[in-house]
């Protein structure tokens, strides 16, 4: 979402849930747990000048990408399910938290943390507009935020892989129709990639 929706702020908390610090569902349970990742994180990117997306990243054996995306996507699916507790939004608020008032700490990063707000948003404040914002979020909105944004057919795999590693074909990944690009070149020489929208 763009920084001006109000699913910003469930969907960071939900973010932080995920994949920020060793305790975090995915860290615990891929990484610590399972032992398929090396590392796995998760952010919220929401730009101030269009959609953004809800990133999950993940390094691992590349023979075991698909495992890891089916592991990845169950966890989100849980969440979906049963619903983020309690429990979970008061520790990842909290964790906000603490991230704001340790990147606060010198004259140097309060002047940054008011030149980012002024120059991307308009408000020098919106540090500490964000996050009482983020105090507000509640359980059932965190839940919601995941059943509308995280479901299995709104995702998109990108893999980065060591020259000469096999990697296995998108169609495998697909939940639906898999759309083809298409190469083309315009009469001024300019070449263009199209690939069409699901659906169009």
């Amino acid at each position: 979402v763009a920084s001006d929706s109000p699913d910003m702020y469930p969907l960071d908390v939900l973010a932080v849930m995920l994949g920020e610090g060793e305790t975090s569902l995915l860290v615990g349970r891929l990484q610590n747990q399972q032992g398929i990742v090396d590392h796995i994180g998760c952010g919220n990117y929401t730009p101030t000048y269009d959609a953004g997306a809800f990133q999950i990243m993940a390094t691992c054996d590349p023979a075991k990408i698909q495992q890891v995306r089916e592991a990845i996507l169950v966890e989100v699916a849980r969440v979906g399910e049963r619903g983020a507790s309690p429990e979970q939004v008061r520790k990842a608020q909290k964790q906000v938290v603490a991230d704001k008032v340790f990147s606060d700490q010198t004259p140097e990063q309060r002047a940054d943390s008011l030149g980012y707000g002024w120059l991307l948003y308009g408000d020098p404040s919106f540090s500490a507009r964000y996050v009482e914002h983020i105090q507000q979020v509640t359980p059932e909105q965190v839940t919601s935020a995941a059943r509308r944004y995280l479901h299995p057919g709104a995702y998109a795999l990108a893999v980065l892989a060591p020259p000469g590693t096999p990697v296995i074909p998108v169609e495998r990944f697909s939940t639906g129709t898999v759309s083809r690009p298409s190469l083309f070149t315009l009469p001024n020489g300019l070449r263009v990639v199209f690939m069409p929208e699901p659906g169009s």
